[in-house]
């Protein structure tokens, strides 16, 4: 039965994971989290409140927006892989 429903789970807990980080970082950005903590929304929220992509201070936000970046698009590619695997209809055969 878990061969069967890989893709699914692979689909759910990608959807998952990506949903809480980003509410976590989407509240940070708010201003709704401790401000005394490193975190990558603490971060956005201090580079929106210092308006550091108006005045061209790029090192600024790009670190982490890569940053945030970067696993979403991996976990996004392990689930089309795993998809890929998992599921007969779009298997290729090798």
């Amino acid at each position: 039965i878990l061969p069967n429903l890989l893709p699914y789970l692979a689909a759910s807990l990608v959807g998952s994971v990506s949903a809480a980080v980003l509410a976590s970082i989407g509240l940070e950005v708010l201003g709704l989290g401790p401000m005394d903590a490193p975190t990558i929304g603490m971060t956005l929220f201090w580079i929106n409140y210092n308006a550091a992509v108006i005045n061209g201070w790029w090192w600024w936000w790009l670190p982490p927006i890569i940053v945030i970046g970067l696993p979403f698009i991996s976990l996004f590619l392990t689930s089309v892989g795993l998809d890929e695997i998992a599921n007969p209809r779009i298997r290729r055969s090798m």
